[in-house]
């Protein structure tokens, strides 16, 4: 496998007040460009703590993170992050927040660039509306219009949809398909969402519970693209898929928190 974003024997130990915490312990993953993977687990397994490793969020207690073979060592532009809370400044418009984002990093065609992506996410009637002006799903668009914006090598969702309602989410997903599909971009996403998971998914990566969480198990994702979400709900490989991250999450996982 060509590694693109390759992450390579990463632990993360967080020191607390009663001792260090092991979040993190030997994770291995390599993803290929134009590769869309999906984290999956039980809370607390770690799933938002690796995210924030790649964003160059935090760093890793040992190992090593790679985008495009140069080291990952703190935020850049080559990383676009959308999170669960959109996180849109109140006292701009959707233009001007996803503007924002776009002038730290280019010196010419800003403003051409914060259209094009609003016009991507379908926001180009909405780019002079407040936030409080606009929906949640849209304000969620928004948020993924930033972050395309600066045209990213990689897109890294942590629960993007987790907070909006199911018709919503469903919207939202299918959008994000499309984008996908439209700019070839590499993902990395976190969810707790089966079904999104195997929808969206060239890969799922199954988490085990923490603490010393790692790997447990990746499911290839062997669905055709473009993908029809009326067609799936009745597809029995979509059906295998989606057993077997359940199988995986709460016959095997949720044994071991019994267990323990």
């Amino acid at each position: 496998m060509h590694k693109y974003l390759s992450i390579e024997s990463v632990d993360k130990t967080f020191e607390t007040k009663k001792g260090d915490f092991v979040a993190l312990t030997g994770i291995d993953l390599a993803i290929r460009k134009g590769e869309f993977v999906t984290l999956i687990g039980h809370s607390g397994c770690g799933k938002s703590t690796l995210l924030n490793l790649v964003a160059g969020l935090l760093k890793p207690t040992a190992g090593t993170i790679l985008l495009a073979e140069k080291h990952i060592d703190g935020p850049g532009p080559d990383r676009g992050v959308v999170f669960q809370n959109h996180s849109l400044l109140p006292w701009l418009t959707c233009f001007e927040n996803v503007y924002l984002a776009v002038e730290r990093v280019f010196a010419k065609e800003r403003k051409e660039r914060t259209h094009a992506a609003l016009e991507l996410v379908g926001l180009a009637h909405a780019e002079h509306n407040y936030p409080h002006e606009i929906s949640g799903g849209m304000k969620q668009r928004v948020g993924i219009a930033r972050a395309l914006a600066i045209e990213p090598k990689v897109l890294l969702l942590d629960e993007p949809f987790g907070a909006l309602d199911a018709l919503t989410r469903a919207t939202l997903q299918d959008e994000l398909m499309r984008i996908v599909g439209s700019t070839g971009a590499t993902v990395l996403m976190v969810t707790h969402d089966v079904d999104e998971a195997v929808l969206l998914s060239d890969r799922v990566v199954m988490m085990t519970n923490g603490p010393a969480a790692t790997i447990g198990d990746v499911l290839q994702v062997d669905l055709p693209r473009p993908r029809a979400r009326l067609a799936l709900a009745h597809d029995a490989r979509f059906m295998e898929l989606r057993a077997a991250v359940l199988e995986f999450l709460y016959a095997k996982q949720a044994k071991r928190l019994k267990v323990a």
